[in-house]
């Protein structure tokens, strides 16, 4: 499988770097950014010398196009406004931040203060952890936050035995 990371140079893409590296599905994973583009990834991060010495890749269309799964890990108001954009038939993506989890785009610019990703692409996501059924199938996944998820990752082995 192809990975890629948008938003790898924060604390979120890092960790994503960390549990995929020895993911038996994961083949390659592309690092993007907005703002360093060609920038040798392991010059800003030592400690990674030797596992990912590529420049950062330009977040384009044609280069999302090439991945099978794309993890946006970027500031609210960022990914809702770039995944419209870069979505495709091929592509799934699945949204860390918390820019496509409210349904109600009114709800969204209350809470985060920001400009919320268009109507048509917020209902096209699916709210839900990769690991459920539910959100298996989906094309583009709204993540849950932290606190959701460690709940839900805890409960699947239990759900699964009932």
């Amino acid at each position: 499988m192809k990975v890629g990371i948008i938003g790898a140079t924060g604390y979120g893409g890092l960790e994503l770097i960390r549990l995929l590296h020895n993911h038996a599905k994961v083949d390659s994973i592309t690092l993007f950014t907005s703002s360093d583009e060609g920038a040798v990834f392991s010059n800003k991060y030592p400690h990674l010398k030797g596992l990912y010495d590529l420049p950062l890749e330009a977040i384009t269309k044609e280069n999302i196009a090439e991945l099978d799964v794309v993890f946006t890990s970027t500031p609210s108001g960022v990914s809702g406004q770039l995944l419209p954009d870069l979505a495709n038939d091929h592509t799934k993506m699945i949204d860390l931040s918390g820019d496509l989890r409210l349904k109600n785009i009114d709800d969204y610019k209350t809470w985060y203060g920001k400009t919320p990703a268009p109507q048509s692409f917020v209902d096209h996501a699916v709210y839900g952890l990769a690991e459920w059924q539910s959100a298996k199938d989906a094309h583009v996944i709204a993540n849950p936050g932290c606190y959701p998820t460690a709940v839900l990752l805890s409960l699947l082995p239990l759900l699964k035995e009932t």
